[in-house]
């Protein structure tokens, strides 16, 4: 049976929802063309239907009357705000439409409640994706520095849990490996950067032994060798390449039996350090990739796809906490809205037929320069001298 810890949360114009369900509508407005004396019909595709966002909710026992009266207080105040969807995330613009509430008393709480929620779009001329990028940048520097302080809050070393003080050294050591194994040396690298991100890494190293008894320095160290190695390369793919190698940190970890208060404490240490460095590579990569020059979708569309498995892999942590886990999905949205608006101005691969023809004079015809004439060899796995024919993949312009 469902109960009140199984339910999501959001929020409101930061009043908090307990969450039991949640439809979602949208798609595209089409409208039905039929003809006279005629079995066929067309159709005309007028556009977007906005998402509208239902939630079903529940208002519990404990402070029922003061947490009734501040979902009324939002819902009725005519202002627009922002919803936290609790798996959208961060919906801004948004003002609400009908409620209901059904007093009654049920085992999962005192009354439920259903509302509905609808973005305005009439905001003035569309965000570039310059303003999406520092937006982005804001919202992975928040969540960052609520992951430090997870961080700084779960971990915790006891020394005379036997084996526990060698455990969170080795654990550590294993953090300055994966950052010094993360360096990329077939991008373009700052001059002068790799010294000193190696030095940085190499006295984190010297210093484990002090690090795991002080939570709060361990974190710092972290957060500053993720943003060494963000300001490592001279391409925004480069840095994504490289921190994005350390999605998988901490998989191949040895599992403790749960058998002693020692042994409960290594295991969260050990998860809690895997969590932090999978959700901080996460954050970087998703700023960086909305730095990158995309060559196509389809390179777009491969990058969106590695942001959601790994957003899929690290959202539902129990080590992180619910501030952490909200500033992931506003990242998210925010960098999704950048991607999207990026994609709008990336070209399409298209196929064309040609006869055989060199490939740099294919280009040519098609572009009046042979500036493109690497992407389209390596769309269609050919050398860059090779003569085509038949069936071509290139770029639109």
């Amino acid at each position: 049976m469902t109960d009140l810890i199984q339910l999501k949360e959001g929020s409101y114009k930061g009043v908090e929802m307990i969450v039991k369900s949640m439809p979602t509508n949208g798609g595209r407005r089409i409208s039905i063309i039929r003809y006279p004396r005629s079995d066929k019909q067309s159709i005309e595709d007028q556009g977007l239907i906005p998402r509208q966002f239902s939630i079903n909710g529940i208002v519990p026992h404990e402070n029922y009357e003061e947490k009734k009266a501040a979902l009324l207080r939002v819902f009725e105040d005519g202002e627009k705000g922002s919803l936290v969807h609790p798996t959208f995330g961060l919906v801004e613009n948004v003002k609400n439409g009908k409620y209901s509430l059904d007093e009654i008393t049920s085992a999962l709480g005192k009354a439920q409640y259903t509302v509905e929620f609808f973005i305005d779009d009439a905001v003035g001329v569309p965000i570039s994706s310059g303003s999406f990028a520092s937006q982005v940048q804001t919202a992975s520097d928040a969540l960052n520095v609520s992951l430090s302080q997870d961080l700084i809050e779960g971990y915790e070393v006891t020394s005379s849990f036997v084996g526990n003080f060698a455990d969170a050294a080795r654990d550590a050591v294993s953090v300055g490996t994966e950052f010094v194994e993360a360096i990329d040396s077939s991008f373009q690298i700052v001059e002068g950067a790799v010294n000193e991100f190696v030095s940085e890494v190499n006295a984190f190293n010297s210093s484990i032994n002090a690090i795991i008894q002080a939570p709060e320095d361990f974190a710092n160290r972290i957060s500053s060798m993720f943003n060494s190695l963000n300001n490592l390369y001279d391409s925004t793919i480069g840095t994504f390449q490289s921190i994005s190698t350390m999605f998988d940190f901490g998989d191949d970890n040895e599992i403790f039996k749960q058998n002693t208060a020692g042994r409960i404490e290594r295991q969260k240490n050990q998860d809690l350090v895997r969590a932090n460095i999978k959700a901080q590579s996460l954050s970087y990569v998703y700023l960086a990739a909305v730095q990158i020059d995309f060559e196509s979708e389809e390179d777009l569309a491969l990058v969106n796809d590695q942001l959601e498995t790994q957003y899929s892999l690290v959202r539902d942590n129990e080590l992180l906490s619910n501030e952490s886990l909200l500033k992931m999905d506003e990242l998210r949205i925010q960098a999704n809205s950048a991607l999207s608006q990026i994609l709008l101005n990336t070209r399409k691969i298209i196929t064309i037929n040609t006869r055989l023809i060199p490939l740099s004079v294919l280009v040519f015809d098609f572009y009046g320069s042979t500036e493109l004439v690497g992407v389209i060899s390596n769309l269609n796995a050919v050398k860059q001298n090779a003569f085509v024919e038949g069936d071509v993949r290139i770029l639109t312009e």
